[in-house]
């Protein structure tokens, strides 16, 4: 029985391997949540204007990004040996704390509660100061449902990576001995700067591993673009993004799914006004049963708390083998 992953359900027997270990003392909704498409440019450009983290080169011609981020990857602060997602906000959090309390107000009002496209490195580091103990906690519990035994080449596809949080936590999760079964990342996301931090993170976690970016929002990409690993595992993350209107879910999820072989999504997110575009894409995948080009494994919601935060999350998770990647 092939699969990367093992099942342990109480509440639903399974004859087949999957990718998920489901805890039944949990309650299931159909609903989600979370950030990103309606992602707007910040509406208030001037008030980060001088704390832009931009300095002129030596010519006096063209801006240099100062990224405290990518700037301890070049000079050796952050390797191979000892990146991991807190290492990485923790370098984030010495930088926010330099700032006067103004330029901190600022900051997070540029954010948009998450939602704003970010066009500054201090807009990054805000971010990963303000969400860095949400994020963790968010995919911890999906984690948690998942047995993962790394026996099969592996396609990462982050939708909406930002900085490559999420892409940083799973290789945190898995560790080195899975970098071998990845042969590629692919990394999407509409801001430049954040695509930027996002591959030299992923970069520093290995040298080994296809890194392919895609400066693109969601309605940008389609299923020629999508390249996932034909015949093997193709691993989808939604992190915060798959709740916010803006651009059409089902198109996205067609588009993702279009890769003969093994689609796997892991999607996690706050959970919002019922997460109707969440139950959307589910029932999407549900209905894919009765196509004999598909095969779904698993298909199923889960509403959690997360640690230290006053609102509910959702994760929604599917398995879907596809025969001829036409949805």
């Amino acid at each position: 029985m092939g699969g990367a992953f093992a099942i342990k359900r109480q509440t639903k027997p399974c004859s087949e391997m999957s990718f998920f270990e489901w805890t039944p003392s949990r309650t299931r909704k159909l609903q989600i949540a979370s950030c990103y498409a309606a992602r707007s440019s910040p509406t208030n450009s001037k008030s980060v204007d001088g704390i832009r983290g931009i300095a002129m080169n030596s010519q006096n011609k063209s801006p240099k990004i100062d990224d405290c981020v990518i700037n301890a990857i070049q000079n050796g602060k952050l390797t191979a040996r000892n990146i991991s997602f807190q290492k990485i906000r923790s370098l984030c959090n010495a930088r926010i704390r330099m700032l006067s309390a103004a330029e901190d107000n600022q900051l997070k009002e540029s954010l948009g509660r998450g939602r704003n496209i970010l066009q500054t490195a201090p807009q990054l580091d805000k971010y990963a100061y303000t969400h860095g103990r949400m994020i963790p906690s968010q995919w911890s519990h999906v984690f948690g449902m998942l047995n993962w035994e790394p026996r099969q080449q592996t396609h990462v596809i982050d939708y909406g990576c930002g900085q490559g949080l999420s892409t940083s936590l799973f290789l945190d999760n898995y560790g080195k001995e899975y970098f071998n079964f990845i042969e590629k990342i692919t990394l999407i996301e509409p801001s430049p700067i954040a695509l930027e931090r996002a591959k030299a993170i992923i970069g520093c976690y290995s040298d080994k591993i296809e890194i392919k970016t895609m400066n693109m929002d969601f309605d940008s990409f389609n299923r020629e673009k999508a390249e996932g690993n034909t015949g093997g595992l193709t691993c989808h993350l939604f992190s915060n993004v798959l709740d916010f209107s803006g651009y059409d879910h089902l198109e996205l999820l067609n588009n993702a799914i279009s890769t003969p072989g093994t689609n796997l999504i892991l999607a996690v997110s706050h959970d919002r006004k019922g997460s109707p575009y969440i139950r959307a894409c589910k029932d999407k995948v549900e209905s894919l049963k009765a196509d004999e080009k598909f095969t779904v494994k698993e298909n199923f919601i889960e509403t959690f708390r997360c640690n230290d935060d006053k609102n509910d999350a959702i994760a929604f998770l599917a398995e879907v083998k596809v025969h001829d990647g036409l949805i």
